[in-house]
């Protein structure tokens, strides 16, 4: 092997070797870049969480944070198989219907009050020093709420909303008896933006 061939060897090897350095490199920014964006710890809203409705104490708990001073809705997603209209039928009838206003209050016949569900929601917001401080404790029964939005697959229902600042917070909703009605039916608690029109 002559002398060019050796350098034309070590040039290949390092030509090799800095493209091998540089996809590693910008796929690991680009990893960064995408968990940043979609996977913030501790999760800013809209967060939506599993709750088993089934069983009496069930609870979920997390933290969370706010970055904007905004009123944020805390509520129930239900939902249902996009396009099935049986099933958004069936659905509808345990989230329970959107009620009249009459009065200024909303009201809630009988036939439209859907599976009666009670949570104790709990929220606490971080100090400085990192110790909770107690925002909210409500017990909530959902049967005295009507949906407020729905969407291609899903029945939204607002129970509870404040304004929130920006800092870290802690949620836990905890179910106080069970709602065996909802067996086949997927139900998450929700953070969102509470919408109040423009």
């Amino acid at each position: 092997m002559d002398i060019d061939q050796i350098r034309i060897n070590k040039y290949t090897i390092r030509c090799v070797c800095l493209s091998v350095f540089l996809f590693v490199f910008f796929s690991g920014l680009l990893a960064c870049s995408t968990e940043t964006n979609q996977n913030i710890w501790p999760p800013v809203p809209p967060i939506e969480l599993p709750l088993d409705f089934q069983k009496s104490d069930s609870k979920i708990e997390t933290d969370f944070q706010i970055t904007e001073k905004k009123l944020y809705a805390f509520g129930l997603r239900f939902l249902y198989k996009g396009g099935d209209q049986d099933d958004r039928i069936r659905v509808n009838k345990l989230s329970g219907g959107h009620g009249s206003i009459i009065d200024g209050k909303i009201f809630l016949p009988l036939s439209e009050k859907g599976v009666p569900l009670s949570l104790r929601l709990t929220v606490y917001k971080f100090d400085n020093s990192h110790q909770k401080q107690l925002l909210l404790q409500n017990d909530l029964h959902t049967d005295e709420i009507g949906i407020n939005s729905w969407g291609d697959a899903n029945f939204d229902k607002e129970l509870e909303s404040m304004t929130l600042e920006p800092g870290k917070y802690h949620i836990q909703v905890k179910t106080l008896y069970a709602s065996p009605e909802l067996s086949n039916t997927t139900a998450h608690f929700s953070i969102t933006f509470a919408y109040r029109g423009k």
